[in-house]
């Protein structure tokens, strides 16, 4: 798979000037589950069955949701991960109903 990202340049919304501030925006090439990851895996010769892949892709999510969910940051060297609540706290509660976690 060749590395090539495409962009666009669109008004900065958060400013006022619109006819100099730029930024670039990402054109989407789609999306990619785990099918299509564990495709990417076996054609890199990896000698592993399919089975083995997909246990080690799900015993790595759950590894790395359950750090996430117990508080611990997360570098992977691909992607930096951290739990966030958002919403607002009423009476000094946070209610999950009204709040996420992201």
């Amino acid at each position: 798979m060749q590395n090539k990202l495409k962009g666009w340049l669109v008004d900065n919304t958060v400013t006022a000037d619109n006819l100099t501030d730029k930024i670039l925006q990402l054109e989407s090439n789609g999306s990619a589950g785990i099918d299509d990851i564990i495709k990417e895996m076996r054609e890199e010769d990896t000698g592993l069955r399919e089975e083995t892949l997909r246990h080690s892709i799900a015993l790595y999510n759950r590894i790395i949701t359950r750090l996430i969910l117990n508080g611990v940051s997360v570098n992977t060297g691909l992607f930096y991960a951290v739990a966030r609540l958002t919403g607002v706290v009423e009476g000094g509660v946070w209610n999950k109903e009204k709040n996420s976690i992201y």
